[in-house]
């Protein structure tokens, strides 16, 4: 782990390169081209109320989806209430599938845990 690693965990998908992701979003880009280049740009955008996000590391995309947690190494230990984090998962799912389905992205959103350099 680098000086400057974050456990990133989020409910989305997973990808596995810069190409997979534009193939991802590509009828999201033929139709949103504003959004589109927010996100490719900024790394995130809000759609529908949701703050949709790339997750990175080491500027190579890894996923795509809602942050449910950001935790960097230097921060001190935080207590994770695990019970609340699930019980928020079936309206955030519901949520990303409104997003996905309107993005023409028919991936199964899952939770998602990795530590990631910025």
């Amino acid at each position: 782990m680098g000086l400057d690693a974050n456990t990133v965990i989020w409910l989305g998908v997973k990808v596995g390169s810069r190409d997979e992701l534009g193939d991802l979003l590509r009828e999201f880009a033929e139709e949103e081209s504003e959004k589109y280049e927010h996100l490719m740009a900024e790394g995130e955008v809000n759609f529908f109320g949701s703050k949709l996000k790339i997750f990175k590391h080491a500027d190579e995309p890894i996923g795509l989806g809602i942050e449910l947690v950001d935790r960097g190494w230097r921060e001190s230990p935080v207590e994770l209430d695990l019970s609340n984090l699930s019980s928020q998962i079936p309206i955030l799912t519901s949520r990303i599938r409104f997003l996905f389905a309107n993005m023409k992205i028919t991936a199964e959103p899952k939770v998602w845990l990795a530590t990631v350099l910025p």
